[in-house]
């Protein structure tokens, strides 16, 4: 199969309601083509920013799962070993050139650093014709928010009004996964060198185990949120909230009909 798509995932490792990944999938069918994921883990960078072992073991064994996930659609993964954000422009566009990729899908990162390490990976791609399309941010709403003057808001009333407005425009529906595009792959077998210990039994690697524990939380404990949460011992719910592998989307769609402030 030809693969001309390629999709860049960095903290959104999930196959599920997955912007970039969806419309690549989406773009490629249309021309009877498959789509290829890359990861980029950079533990170097991730340590200056004074990631914790728990953060860097969840995001392996979220590597993990979505590799197991992509494998049964039939998606190749390739993993581009990388110290620091600096390398990366270099390594994605060497890939991008010996595989005869022409297109390149991730979802926009808010913090600073990534800002300038995607504008870097765009700009050299640039040079190689190879188009680059970012889709929106992952929160849930990812657009500005501005006053009519074009400018931000000083007080909070108009502000989280026109907030609601921009959020009843949009559609929140959560995206399918891919389909499936060729036979299974064999089980891949990632060798991150970086991984870290962490408590899976708080934070499970398992999109599955993520949704069941965020359902329990709507229907179950989050009337009790703005009193229980001040309290440790009654607040050990509260770590499902932590969990990167739900895009706010379909968290919003959980806790529709609840009173819970988002």
């Amino acid at each position: 199969m030809n693969i001309e798509h390629l999709v860049w995932l960095r903290n959104d490792l999930r196959c599920l309601d997955n912007p970039a990944l969806y419309f690549a999938s989406l773009e490629a069918g249309k021309a009877e083509q498959g789509i290829a994921v890359i990861l980029t883990p950079t533990p170097i960078q991730w340590e200056k920013h004074n990631e914790s072992d728990a953060k860097t073991g969840l995001r392996a064994g979220l590597m993990k799962s979505l590799a197991n996930t992509l494998a049964t659609l039939g998606i190749p993964l390739h993993v581009i070993d990388a110290d620091t954000f600096d390398q990366l422009p270099e390594a994605i566009t060497t890939f991008c050139l010996n595989h005869n990729i022409k297109h390149l899908w991730f979802n926009r990162d808010l913090p600073i650093h990534e800002q300038q390490r995607d504008l870097a990976v765009c700009e050299q791609l640039q040079q190689h014709q190879i188009h680059t399309h970012v889709q929106a941010t992952d929160i849930i709403v990812p657009q500005d928010v501005l006053s009519q003057q074009g400018t931000p808001f000083k007080v909070f009333t108009p502000f989280f009004n026109k907030w609601i407005s921009l959020l009843a425009q949009q559609d929140n529906t959560p995206m399918p996964m891919p389909e499936s595009q060729a036979e299974p792959l064999p089980e891949p077998s990632l060798n991150l060198t970086w991984e870290k210990p962490f408590r899976d039994d708080l934070w499970p690697a398992d999109h599955d185990t993520a949704k069941q524990k965020l359902w329990q939380f709507c229907h179950h404990k989050e009337r009790h949120y703005q009193t229980a949460r001040d309290y440790p011992i009654e607040a050990r719910h509260q770590h499902i909230i932590t969990l990167s592998c739900l895009r706010c989307f379909r968290a919003k769609t959980m806790f529709r009909g609840h009173s819970l402030y988002l």
